[in-house]
């Protein structure tokens, strides 16, 4: 058999990941326009964690960032900023930066840090799971979903 024409559309065969990037963006699984609403769907909750996020304490909001994935924290970054980011957990942009590829921390790393034992840093993080909880409860973010 003759070998396949080359074009603008093909992958090199060595490299499977080459079209992550574009997958992740925009799944070729869903249709654009639903994902596009999802994404417009997803920056509203986004800026609301935010807004709720900035009131809880220093120690919680370092205990909920650090257990995170590095995306996401980046989906973060993207939505808010770095420079907001990284004052609420008051660490410099290039700290923040540093630690992206780094996380989740361990938790004996993340109770170092807010200065607490290793054992308390799950309580930490638990509590202000729960107060971002109870205050979706009490918000529209249900409602607007109806």
């Amino acid at each position: 058999s003759s070998p396949e024409p080359l074009s603008i559309d093909s992958q090199p065969a060595s490299d499977e990941d080459s079209d992550a990037p574009v997958n992740w963006l925009i799944s070729p699984e869903a249709d654009v326009e639903s994902q596009v609403i999802d994404g417009e769907w997803f920056n509203h909750v986004l800026k609301w964690f935010w807004e709720e996020f900035i009131e809880l304490s220093l120690k919680q909001r370092k205990a909920l960032l650090y257990g995170m994935s590095g995306d996401q924290i980046m989906a973060m970054v993207v939505s808010v900023g770095m420079k907001e980011v990284s004052e609420s957990l008051e660490i410099q942009r290039e700290q923040l930066a540093s630690l992206i590829n780094r996380l989740p921390l361990p938790d004996v790393e993340i109770a170092e840090e807010l200065q607490i034992t290793p054992r308390a840093v799950p309580s930490v993080r638990f509590k202000a799971w729960g107060r971002i909880r109870r205050r979706v409860k009490k918000s529209s973010l249900i409602e607007d979903d109806l």
